[in-house]
């Protein structure tokens, strides 16, 4: 199935994976390779067939979403270049960073992460510069 996607989606994306329930959203993990400089949310865990689709906001910044192959149903997002080009046009984006499992570049095992009070709702909140949204 083809599925297209538009920056305007990643509200209701996010909110949609919000509602699930409270033992889904504790499975989130949020990681940053600093290799390639990608970070992903796996909103629901790791563990899913997936492919990518990119979001198309009319710039370049390198942003998709992760779907769920037998579902159609957004279970991620990918940034690339995250910090090189993504976080310096949506700075509140870099606070993601926190509490990510960090995949270093001179050593290949991640860090474990902190934990925070809803790292979900963070993302939720964070994204209303890239969507235009009022705080």
């Amino acid at each position: 199935m083809a599925v297209a996607y538009e920056l305007t989606d990643l509200p209701k994306i996010l909110t949609t994976a919000l509602a699930a329930p409270k033992h889904d959203r504790a499975a989130l993990v949020r990681s940053y390779d600093e290799t390639s400089d990608t970070f992903y949310a796996h909103f629901f865990g790791r563990g899913f067939s997936t492919y990518s689709v990119p979001v198309s906001d009319g710039d370049t910044d390198p942003l998709l979403v992760l779907v769920e192959t037998d579902s159609d149903r957004v279970v991620g997002m990918q940034i690339e270049h995250f910090l090189r080009s993504f976080v310096p046009s949506h700075p509140r984006a870099a606070q993601w960073l926190a509490g990510a499992e960090w995949r270093s570049a001179s050593r290949r095992a991640p860090t474990r992460p902190t934990t925070d009070a809803d790292p979900m709702q963070q993302l939720v909140d964070s994204l209303s510069d890239l969507t235009g949204a009022a705080d």
